[in-house]
């Protein structure tokens, strides 16, 4: 036996194993190890301790001690669960949690963690049996013995809320979060007083809840700056149908429907036959149907200094009119008093499809200072002939954010979800509900993203050259895409045979006759003949579908069919059959056609049936045969690129193929025996050596050749064969000498730290990795390990008290980095010649505040404090001062909401002066400038009024910079997003202002700049900028100034964003 070696026993548990038992040498990596106690008696209440505890019976255990060790470096936690004076616990939750460690000090550090719950300090929770919550945490540290001191502690309190309905119940919740924000004189602790009201002074009230559902959900709460967040549930309290910050839905300041059956709609006032219509909605399955002479009201009670804005969508017949008669009316009132003219917004002729459109209602113009009891009656009422459709109604006050979601009616999964302002995005989803794509902003396609099982299409088991797949295709181009919940908007973007043929609703496209057969043919033909076609074919009863007739896919005079009679796909291109390339497992689900970077494909349920490098050109159809079948999520789109991952049995990523109009590119992932990935190859043409036989996107398996064999290689040459090798050999690219991968070895634990990187390249890959020196090699390596009392010059750590973990460069750089017990850095140094280089940060705390002090080199080189940083935090977080030797003092001064209202660096405190920011109702940035300023602390008085110093003249101030947000509500597209900002600066005021406009997706569209000095403008100057549907910009169109030829800047990507 060596006796000098480290000996670790592994046990399973098991006596009756024969390999039960372990054993083996080398450095504990990670460890824990937990001692428990048991609990035989209970408390019979929380707050007083029992003489005698009564006996359980039995038992229970809990941990008591945690011994945690990284690479040898202890950290041992302690729990308690007994109050004090208690001989049992009541609940069996943890009181105190702490732990103690060295720090770069190396005094002992102690941190303690107090919990104090609901049932302690409430009777309520007690007697409901409530005993879980936390309604208390304080943090304590003691450093090298010292009294502890309170580094943080936040509070909740409960309260009971009565039901607005049904029984009447009384429902505890939580009511309000509070915070400590210190006591620099020790004098407090941070016990929250509950049953009190907490002193201002030292207890912040960070937020309220203010509206509780009657299931006890907190519905809406105001925060520490007064902003309201709000919350709108569907009826039962499942998902979320509507969140907006700085509005109340409750207080009737927001309202948003999409008219669907879990929404709660009492809100409204349904007249003359308005009703919910299921089949045809915007966003969800359902809208408001609006028969002649039919109205829908909802009375708001807005904040008056506020612009209000209403958006929704709605649907009129193709022959539409537009007139005051159907129309969106909005009429502000004080009581019974109409004030100004009702806002009229006519229903918009949309052509028969979904149409967005707006109106804001300007109320602090039309409402006096003052006014109370001000309400805005939104109507939709319908006076023509026709039936007038709308849905996804939002109406929220300028100077909030607010958004919505639709979902499934039956599984509440999210369908779409919009920003109020015209912008929705929807998810697709499958038969099984599971995500396979979604749209961009405008509803035009953004990805698919579809999976495929390698036992789907060989039913025996995995097939190793028929892996697991992914597929994401991007668009790149323009298209549609169909969700055939929206009624017959789906014929704009597709031709039907046979008009009656087929009926949109639910999201399914249904043809019902088993008798015809029907075509859909698409109006756009894509204009570079690279496509991405995709549906999904489900039956109309809920049973697998099976086909009676042939089923065809097509574009151009590329025609895939599926025969009945057979159960296989066939193909023609161009009237040349092609060969399937596997046996199809049915029955069919879902059909992606492909066109690009030269192939044509089809996949049928993930499966790839065909591959070709023959073209097609023309308009894609889809022929339904005389089935019964339902067609959904119908995605046609110009310029895709593919991104196709496979994976091995277990889920593990083995290679990736990319394929664009410009290449076909592969790269892979090589895991060892343990499943870690340790090799990833460059990437190479998937078309080349024995690629080049196989179709595409199909696996690869000669892009590295005998993965097994190389894996077992790892420890000596490691050269890699296969076609990446062959393409690295420096006739068509760099020379790698059979090394065109990168590699990491990891650490032989569960931990899987990499020990050494390599790089593609004889000179920088790891070679006989198992019988050189890591000093031989030019590659990236790392050790890790606990201290010896000397590792750290000029630092006097105990040793095996802290981490240590080294870099060395292929240079032979070596980098260290110094953790404690926590993972805190400490220090860090680096060898420079013969001597280190050192820099070592050091925490500090005090009642309620913690500094962090940087000592740079340049203090250890010279013994300099000048050359030290320090960070000064309070309880909440919150930078109070930050010190450093190029800035000096920087100070900071924050309102009661955290947000930063005054600085002052050494150079204004010099000058007399700091500098302010005030912010709107969101928390967005309103102005900036400077005010005059002798005792920086005496600001904080003026930090929670919002607009000072502008709002006073007393004291000297410099607006040096304005933002505003939103615009007026004309422009939809503007809100929630910068309009103009400006910036003054000089002796002789120079003014520059830029006003932005935005697209419809939120990209920048335009940037005026305009120069003025003295109120005379010098010039305005204009920027224009263009994007294609994939958010890429194309053009940049500069101002035309006199004397500057170049005006503009186009931009084209490759399919890789290049």
């Amino acid at each position: 036996v060596d006796t000098d070696a480290t000996w670790n026993v592994d046990y399973d548990g098991n006596p009756d194993d024969p390999a039960g038992v372990r054993v083996f040498t080398g450095s504990s990596v990670r460890s824990s190890t937990t001692e428990w106690t048991v609990f035989t008696a209970r408390n019979s209440n929380p707050t007083v301790a029992d003489p005698t505890p009564a006996p359980l019976h039995g038992g229970y255990a809990r941990p008591s001690t945690s011994t945690g060790r990284r690479d040898g470096v202890p950290l041992v936690t302690q729990f308690d669960y007994l109050p004090d004076l208690f001989a049992a616990p009541f609940h069996g939750g943890i009181v105190t949690r702490g732990y103690a460690f060295v720090d770069a000090n190396a005094a002992t550090e102690a941190h303690a963690y107090a919990n104090t719950y609901g049932c302690e300090v409430s009777d309520a929770l007690w007697y409901a049996n409530v005993l879980a919550p936390v309604v208390a945490l304080q943090h304590t540290v003691a450093v090298g013995g010292a009294a502890a001191v309170t580094v943080e502690s936040q509070a909740t309190t409960w309260s009971g809320w009565t039901q607005a309905g049904g029984a009447q119940l009384t429902v505890n919740a939580p009511a309000q979060s509070w915070s400590w924000i210190g006591d620099p004189s020790g004098n407090d602790a941070g016990v929250f007083p509950f049953g009190q009201t907490p002193n201002p002074a030292l207890w912040r009230l960070r937020s309220t809840v203010t509206v509780v559902r009657d299931d006890g959900l907190p519905a809406e709460s105001v925060d520490a700056s007064g902003m309201t967040h709000a919350t709108l549930y569907d009826v039962v309290g499942q998902v979320q149908c509507a969140i907006a910050s700085n509005a109340s839905f409750a207080g009737a300041e927001a309202a948003f429907t999409s008219f669907e059956a879990y929404e709660d709609a009492s809100s409204w006032a349904f007249t003359g036959g308005a009703a919910p219509y299921a089949g045809d909605g915007h966003g969800g399955s359902q809208s408001l149907a609006l028969p002649t002479n039919a109205t829908a009201t909802v009375v708001l009670t807005p904040d008056p200094t506020r612009i209000l804005f209403l958006g929704a969508w709605c649907k009129t017949p193709v022959d539409w009119t537009p007139s005051a008669a159907a129309s969106w009316t909005l009429t502000v009132a004080a009581g019974s008093v109409t004030l100004g003219e009702p806002v009229v917004l006519p229903f918009a002729a949309t052509g028969g499809v979904w149409g967005y459109q707006s109106v804001p209602v300007d109320l602090p113009a039309l409402v006096p200072n003052g006014t109370r009891n001000v309400t805005v009656t939104i109507a939709a009422a319908n006076g023509a002939a026709s039936t007038v459709l709308v849905d996804d109604v939002a109406a929220f006050p300028l100077a909030s954010k607010f958004a919505a979601h639709t979902y499934d009616p039956v599984y509440r999964l999210m369908l779409a979800r919009t920003d109020g302002t015209g912008k929705t995005w929807f998810t697709l989803r499958d038969a099984s509900l599971r995500r396979v794509g979604g749209t961009n902003a405008d509803g035009t396609p953004a990805a698919l993203q579809l999976a495929y099982l390698s036992l789907a299409g060989n039913p025996g088991g995995f097939a190793a050259g028929d892996p697991n797949a992914s597929l994401a295709i991007r668009a790149l181009g323009p298209g549609t895409c169909e969700t055939f919940r929206d009624g017959d908007d789906w014929t704009a973007g597709w031709t039907p045979s046979d008009t009656t043929s087929f009926v949109a609703s639910n999201g399914v496209l249904a043809h019902a006759s088993t008798t015809g057969s029907a075509t859909l043919t698409s109006v756009a033909t894509p204009a570079s003949g690279a496509m991405a076609f995709y549906c999904e074919l489900v039956s109309l009863d809920g049973a697998p579908l099976v086909p009676t007739d042939d089923i065809a896919v097509a574009v151009g005079d590329a025609t895939f069919t599926l025969a009945v009679a057979t159960g296989q796909w066939s193909a023609t291109v161009g009237g040349t059959p092609l060969t399937p390339l596997a046996t199809f497992v049915g029955p069919p689900r879902w059909l992606l056609l492909l066109q690009v970077g030269g192939y044509l494909t089809l996949h049928a349920n993930g499966q790839l049936l065909f591959s070709t490098t023959a073209s097609a050109s023309g308009a894609a159809s889809l022929t339904t045969g005389a089935n019964a079948l339902g067609i959904a999520n119908l995605t046609l789109f110009d310029d895709p690129a593919v991104m196709a991952k496979f994976s091995d049995a277990t889920g593990a990523s083995r290679q990736t193929q990319a394929l664009t109009a410009e290449s076909y590119t592969v790269t892979q992932a090589i895991r060892d025996a343990c499943g870690k990935t340790v090799v990833r190859t460059k990437p190479a043409p998937g078309a080349f050596g024995g690629g080049a036989a196989l179709p595409v996107p199909a696996y690869r398996s000669t892009f590295v050749a005998n993965v097994p064999a190389f894996v077992a290689g790892l420890a000596g040459a490691a050269t890699m064969q296969g076609d990446v090798a062959d393409w690295y050999d420096g006739t068509n690219d760099t020379d790698d000498q059979g090394y065109p991968y990168q590699r990491v070895v990891p650490e032989p634990a569960r931990t899987a730290r990499p020990l050494e990187i390599g790089f593609a390249g004889l000179a920088s890959a790891i070679v006989d990795y198992g019988s050189t020196s890591p000093t031989s090699r030019a590659t990236v390596q790392f050790a890790y390990g606990a201290n010896a009392s000397d590792t750290v010059p000029s630092l006097d750590l105990p040793a095996g008290a802290f981490g240590i973990s080294t870099r060395s460069s292929p240079a032979k750089v070596v980098q260290t980095s110094v953790a404690d017990a926590m993972n805190r850095v400490v220090a860090q140094f680096s060898a420079l010649g013969d001597e280190s280089v050192l820099s070592a940060t050091m925490p500090a705390f005090g009642n309620g505040s913690a500094t962090v002090t940087t000592e740079e080199p340049d203090a250890f080189a010279f013994d300099d404090d000048a050359f030290v940083s320090a960070q000064t935090s309070n309880a909440l977080g919150q930078v109070g001062s930050d010190t450093s030797p190029d800035a000096g003092l920087l100070s900071f001064a924050y309102d009661v909401g955290g947000r930063v209202r005054f600085t002052q660096d050494a150079a204004a405190a010099a000058g007399g002066y700091a500098t302010y920011f005030t912010w709107d109702g969101l928390g967005r940035r309103r102005s900036r400038g400077t005010v005059a300023c002798t005792t920086f602390a005496d600001l904080q008085a003026y930090a929670d009024d919002p607009l000072w110093p502008e709002d006073q003249t007393t004291v000297a101030f410099t607006q040096q910079k304005s933002y505003v947000w939103d615009g007026d509500g004309t422009d939809p597209d503007a809100i929630g997003l910068l309009v103009q900002q400006s910036a003054t600066t000089g002796t002789t005021p120079t003014t520059v202002t830029q006003t932005f406009a935005w697209d419809g997706r939120g990209r920048p569209a335009s940037q005026t700049t305009t120069i003025a000095t003295n109120a005379s403008t010098l010039g305005t100057f204009t920027t224009t900028y263009t994007y294609d549907v994939a958010n890429r910009m194309t053009s940049i169109t500069y101002p035309n100034v006199a004397g500057v030829g170049f005006t503009s800047a186009v931009y084209a990507y490759d399919g890789h964003d290049r």
